[in-house]
C-alpha cells in the first residue's frame, strides 16, 4: 500500500531489551544509583540556607571608635531587635534636674499663735486679778472724793505690789513693756477686753506663714516652698507656689495693725493703740526652713527617678546614611553587641544550617507510607533543594524591598508588607509536582526556616505555615487553571484569618493594622497562586516534571501527536479516547489522578501510527498484511509500537509521566496469539522461546500506568463481545482483571485488591454505557437508515468472519481476544 513501511526493516530495528528511558531520566537513574548524590545536594542546601539565614540572625557591624563622633554614618543601621539601653549621662542629668526641682521643706508651727493668745490672756487675767484683790482690801479706791495726794500715794502702793509679778507677766507675753506701756496697762487695770482684742488678733496673725526675713525666700521664688505642719497632725504638706504668699515680721506686723483697727473699732483708742504696741513684738515667725526634712525629699526623689532609656524597636532606623554620629548612636550600638552575645556570621550560618538538616532529616524519616531510602528520588532532591533555595532567597529579597517601602511610606508597617510575601507558592509548586505528603512536609520546613528569616515582632511562622500547609492541600487534581486560582483564593483566606489571629495576640488596637495587614495577607494568597502558575511550566522544562497543568494541555485533543494518530490511525485514536473514558473513571473511583490517566490513556497507542496496518482496528476487511509474515516477524512489529510510540513522545517532548505510561501499558505480557501460532508451525516446539513473544517494557510502577494496561485490554476485549450485555461485560472485565494479576503485571504498583474490585464496577459501568442497547426506529426512519427491522445498533459488532485478522486474536485458554495486542 501506498506510504507503507517495509515491515522487515521496521522489525530488523527492534531491540531485544527493556526499553530505554529518555536521556534526561536515564542520568537521573544514574544519579539514583550514586550513594552519595542526594545526602550531598542535601548538604549543600542547608549550607547555603544558612548563609541566607544567617544575615537575619548575626550581629551586624557596628561602629565602636569614639573618634568617629561627629562624622556621617557610612550606612543605614537598623535595629535587628528590640534594644532598650540605659543613658548613663542623662539618668544623672535627669537626677540632678529633679532633686533641683525639689522644693525646701519649712516647719509652720500652726500652735505658736494659739499659745501665745493664751498666755496674753493669762497674763492679763493674773494681774488684773491682783489689781482687783488690792481694791478690795483699799476701800478708800471707791471714795471719790479723794484728794490727788491720796490717789498718787495708792496707785504707788499699787504699783508696788504689783511690781513682783510685772516679770512674771512679761515673761508670760514674752515682751518686754516700755514704762507707758506699764503705766496705760496699769490705767486699763489689764482690761479682760484689752487681752480678748489682743490675744485674738494674735491667735489670727499668726496662723499665717510668717519669716523671720524674706531674704532667706529668695532660693525659692522659682519652685515655691512645701509647709508642713509642726507638730505633726497627718495633713499632707501644703504646696506655696506663690512666695508672695508668705509675711515677713514687719509685714505681719502690718497685718496685726490692720486688723486691730478693723475688727476693734469700738476700742478705746489708747486701749488699742497699747494693744497695737505691745502686740507688733509679739508677733515672730512661724515658718522656719528645715534643712533635714529637704534633704530627705530630695534623696526620696533622687531614688524616684529612674534610669533614662533609649527604646529602638526592631527595625527601626538608628541613623541613616549621612546623618552625624552622636553619643545616643553609640550607646545603641553598644548595648546591641552586649545583647548579641558574640553572635557571628559564621556561627549563625553553622546553627542555621545544622537547623535545616535537622528539620530536613525529621521530615524524611517521617513521611508516613514511605521508607526514607526511597521518598526522595535524586530528581527530586535536586527539585526540591533548588525551590527551596530559591523561596528562601526570595523570602531575603522581599524583606528587603518591604523595609525599603516601609522606610519611604512609614504609613504601612513592615509587618503587614511582609504578608504580601507569597509563602505557599513553594508548597503550590510542590503539590503540583510531587506527591502532597511531599508538599506538606515542604510546607512545614519553609514555614519554619521562613520564620528565621522574616524576623519580624509577628510569629511569623504561624502565618507562613497556615499558608503553606493551605497551599498544599487545597490544591486538588487540576482540571482547569482556575482551579489554581481559586485556591489561591481559599489561601488568601487563611492568611487573612492567621494575620486577624496574630494582630489579636499582639494586642494591636489601632484600626490601621488591621485594615492593612488583612487585605495584604489576601493578596499574597492571590500571588502565590499566581507564581506557581508562572513558575510550574519552567520547573516542567528543567526537571522534566509533568504536572496537572502541562496534563491540561496534553489533554488537548488538537495536540499534534494526536491530530498525527487520527490521521494515520484512526482507529487506534478512537481505542484510544475510549480508554481515556474507562480509566477516568476508574480514577475517580480508587483516589487516583484521574486527569493523569486520561492523558496516559490518549497517548499510550502512538507508536501505532507508524505502521497503522498491522492493527486490526486500523484495518480494512480481507486485509491483513499478517498472513504474509511469520509469526516471530509479527510479534517484533506488534511489540514495536511502543518503542515507536516512545520516538514519538520524546520529539514532541510529552514528558517522562506519558513516556513512562507508554513503555509500560502493556508490561511484560505474553502475545499469546503469535506464540500459539509459532509453536504450531514448528517443528521442535521447545525451541520457541516464550521471551521472544513478551513485550520488552516495564511493567506498570503507578496506578495510573496500571489503569491504563487494564483498560486497553479490556476495551479492546469488548468490542469483541458479539452481544455486549451488561453481564457479559462484567464477566470480560473480571477475567481481563484476573489475567493480569495472576499474570504479576500489577506487582509493581500500589494497587490494592480493593482498588482491583472498584475498577472493575467502574470499567462495567462506562462500557455498560457505551454499549448500551439502542430503542427501534420508526419505520420511515428505519427506510432512512437502511435498518433492518430488528433494529441493530451501531455498537453491535459483526460476526467474526474466516478472513478476520487472526493475528490481533488473544488464544488464552479463556478465549478473550485481542488481549495484549491492542
Amino acid at each position: 500500500m501506498p506510504g507503507e513501511k517495509n515491515p522487515t526493516s521496521n522489525a530488523s530495528n527492534v531491540r531485544h531489551s527493556r526499553i530505554k528511558l529518555p536521556s534526561a531520566a536515564g542520568v537521573y537513574a544514574h544519579l539514583d544509583a550514586s550513594v552519595l548524590f542526594r545526602p550531598f545536594i542535601i548538604l549543600l542546601t542547608a549550607l547555603l540556607v544558612g548563609l541566607l539565614v544567617a544575615p537575619q540572625m548575626a550581629t551586624q557591624s557596628y561602629p565602636s571608635d569614639d573618634n568617629l563622633l561627629g562624622t556621617p554614618a557610612t550606612t543605614n543601621y537598623k535595629a535587628p531587635r528590640d534594644i532598650e539601653v540605659i543613658d548613663e549621662e542623662a539618668t544623672i542629668r535627669h537626677r540632678e534636674a529633679t532633686v533641683s526641682a525639689v522644693q525646701r521643706v519649712y516647719d509652720f508651727d500652726a500652735q505658736l499663735g494659739e499659745k501665745r493668745a493664751r498666755a496674753i490672756e493669762s497674763a492679763f487675767t493674773t494681774m488684773h486679778t491682783h489689781i482687783e484683790a488690792f481694791i478690795a482690801e483699799h476701800a478708800e479706791f471707791a471714795n471719790s472724793r479723794l484728794s490727788r495726794t491720796q490717789e498718787q500715794r495708792l496707785l504707788e502702793e499699787l504699783a508696788t505690789t504689783l511690781a513682783a509679778n510685772q516679770a512674771e507677766f512679761e515673761k508670760t507675753i514674752g515682751v518686754t513693756l516700755k514704762p507707758d506701756e506699764i503705766i496705760g496697762l496699769f490705767k486699763t487695770r489689764y482690761a479682760q477686753e484689752l487681752a480678748a482684742s489682743l490675744a485674738h488678733v494674735i491667735r489670727e496673725v499668726m496662723l499665717l506663714p510668717i519669716v523671720i526675713d524674706r531674704t532667706i525666700l529668695e532660693a525659692d521664688r522659682e519652685l515655691g516652698l512645701t509647709v508642713q505642719r509642726v507638730p505633726d497632725d497627718g495633713t499632707a504638706p501644703r504646696k506655696i507656689a506663690n512666695i508672695s504668699s508668705v509675711l515677713d515680721i514687719d509685714a505681719a506686723r502690718h497685718e496685726l495693725r490692720t486688723r486691730m483697727r478693723r475688727e476693734f473699732s469700738n476700742l478705746k483708742p489708747a486701749w488699742r493703740d497699747l494693744a497695737i504696741s505691745i502686740g507688733i513684738r509679739i508677733i515672730e515667725a512661724t515658718l522656719t526652713p528645715n534643712r533635714a526634712a529637704t534633704e530627705v525629699a530630695r534623696e526620696v526623689a533622687r531614688i524616684a527617678v529612674k534610669p533614662v532609656t533609649i527604646t529602638v524597636k526592631k527595625g527601626e532606623m538608628i541613623i541613616r546614611d549621612g546623618e552625624r554620629l552622636l553619643k545616643r548612636h553609640f550607646l545603641i550600638f553598644r548595648a546591641i553587641e552586649q545583647t548579641s552575645g558574640g553572635t557571628n556570621t559564621l556561627l549563625a550560618a553553622l546553627g542555621a544550617a545544622l537547623t535545616v538538616l535537622l528539620l530536613i532529616a525529621l521530615g524524611i524519616l517521617g513521611i508516613p507510607g514511605h521508607k526514607h531510602e526511597l521518598s526522595f528520588s535524586s530528581r527530586d532532591v535536586l527539585f526540591l533543594s533548588s525551590l527551596f533555595l530559591a523561596g528562601i532567597a526570595t523570602a531575603r529579597l522581599w524583606v528587603a524591598i518591604a523595609a525599603a517601602l516601609h522606610d519611604r511610606f512609614p504609613q504601612w508597617s513592615f509587618e503587614a508588607l511582609i504578608f504580601t510575601l507569597p509563602v505557599a507558592a513553594g508548597a503550590m509548586i510542590a503539590r503540583l509536582t510531587l506527591r502532597v505528603n511531599i508538599a506538606l512536609w515542604f510546607a512545614v520546613l519553609s514555614s519554619l526556616v521562613l520564620g528565621l528569616v522574616i524576623d519580624s515582632d509577628s510569629p511569623f511562622v504561624l502565618y507562613a505555615m497556615v499558608g503553606a500547609i493551605l497551599g498544599a492541600t487545597r490544591i486538588p487534581t487540576i482540571s482547569a487553571r482556575a482551579n489554581l486560582l481559586r485556591a489561591g483564593i481559599t489561601v488568601g483566606i487563611g492568611q487573612a484569618a492567621a494575620a486577624l489571629v496574630i494582630q489579636l495576640v499582639l494586642g494591636r488596637n489601632d484600626l490601621w493594622s488591621y485594615i492593612t495587614a488583612l487585605p495584604m495577607a489576601f493578596i499574597g494568597g492571590i500571588l502565590a497562586s499566581l507564581v506557581a502558575l508562572a513558575i510550574t511550566p519552567i520547573i516542567e522544562v528543567v526537571f522534566g516534571y509533568t504536572t496537572d497543568l502541562k496534563l491540561l494541555e496534553l489533554a488537548n485533543l488538537n495536540h499534534p501527536a494526536l491530530k498525527d494518530l487520527i490521521v494515520q490511525a484512526p482507529g487506534s485514536y478512537h481505542h484510544s479516547i475510549i480508554v481515556g473514558a474507562l480509566v477516568e473513571a476508574a480514577a475517580e473511583a480508587i483516589g487516583a489522578n484521574p486527569l493523569l490517566a486520561r492523558v496516559m490513556a490518549y497517548y499510550h497507542d502512538l507508536g501505532k501510527g507508524i505502521n497503522p496496518q498491522y492493527y486490526i482496528e486500523n484495518q480494512r476487511e480481507g486485509q491483513n498484511p499478517h498472513d504474509k509474515l511469520k509469526p516471530s516477524m509479527s510479534a517484533m512489529i506488534i511489540k514495536r509500537h511502543v518503542s515507536d510510540g516512545l520516538e514519538i513522545a520524546n520529539k514532541y517532548r510529552l514528558g517522562e509521566t506519558i513516556t513512562s505510561a507508554i513503555a509500560e501499558h502493556h508490561g511484560t505480557t505474553l502475545i499469546h496469539y503469535f506464540h500459539h501460532k509459532a509453536v504450531k508451525e514448528a517443528e521442535n516446539p521447545d525451541e520457541i522461546s516464550e521471551n521472544d513473544y513478551r513485550y520488552v517494557g516495564r511493567k506498570p510502577q503507578t496506578r495510573e500506568a496500571a489503569l491504563v494496561m487494564l483498560g486497553d485490554s479490556v476495551e479492546a476485549a469488548a468490542r469483541s463481545v458479539a452481544d455486549p450485555t451488561p453481564a457479559r461485560l462484567s464477566g470480560v472485565v473480571a477475567r481481563i482483571i484476573n489475567v493480569k494479576f495472576a499474570d504479576e503485571q500489577l506487582e509493581e504498583c500500589e494497587i490494592t485488591l480493593k482498588d482491583l474490585h472498584l475498577i472493575a464496577k467502574s470499567f462495567s459501568k462506562v462500557l455498560g454505557s457505551i454499549y448500551h442497547t439502542r430503542p427501534e426506529y420508526p419505520e420511515i426512519l428505519k427506510e432512512l437508515a437502511g435498518k433492518k427491522s430488528n433494529g441493530d445498533s451501531d455498537q453491535k459488532q459483526p460476526k467474526r468472519s474466516k478472513d478476520r485478522d487472526p493475528s490481533n486474536e488473544d488464544q488464552r485458554p479463556d478465549n478473550l481476544r485481542r488481549l495484549g495486542l491492542s
